[in-house]
């Protein structure tokens, strides 16, 4: 089977002809922008699976992020949300961590949230290669509410914009 053309069955139950050889309309509200139904403006990452997106169709202005309409974004956006309730520090887990007194090393373990969360209600997280993204070799598991985290890929990229002498100041 290509992707060309298929049916898929959404789930409201509806079945529509879908696929990059189908010919459509954006479907937000008041849109007319011409699109087709190939998985590049599928709302989600799999046709017929609300898990990741509502599987409607859009056009590039109406799809964000992880390639999700507005409303699955948002509410993508609000899951993914922590709020460390000592501190009021807001956390994406879709990011990945390392402690605040670390220095990012492509090379070395970041810290990601394993989608559990510990009986005081801190994500768990858990050291992952920062390229390959599979487990790291270390069993060690923390929470995010344990010592003081830094965003990787910003930590990464305050390091790549300061020159040595600026931080040394």
């Amino acid at each position: 089977m290509g992707y060309a053309h298929y049916t898929v069955v959404r789930s409201d139950g509806k079945t529509i002809e879908a696929g990059y050889g189908v010919d459509a309309v954006c479907e937000e509200p008041g849109c007319t922008e011409e699109i087709d139904r190939g998985l590049g403006c599928l709302c989600g990452t799999t046709p017929g699976d609300p898990e990741d997106g509502c599987g409607k169709y859009f056009c590039g202005k109406h799809l964000y992020g992880a390639n999700q309409c507005g409303p699955c974004s948002d509410a993508a956006d609000g899951a993914n949300e922590w709020v460390h309730p000592g501190t009021g520090e807001e956390f994406d887990l879709r990011d990945d961590f390392l402690p605040a007194d670390a220095r990012y090393d492509d090379r070395m373990p970041v810290w990601h949230h394993t989608g559990e969360f510990a009986p005081d209600g801190a994500p768990v997280l858990a050291k992952i290669g920062s390229h390959t993204r599979l487990p790291a070799d270390s069993p060690d598991r923390r929470t995010l509410g344990e010592g003081d985290w830094v965003n990787a890929a910003l930590l990464m990229y305050r390091q790549s914009t300061t020159t040595p002498e600026a931080s040394d100041a």
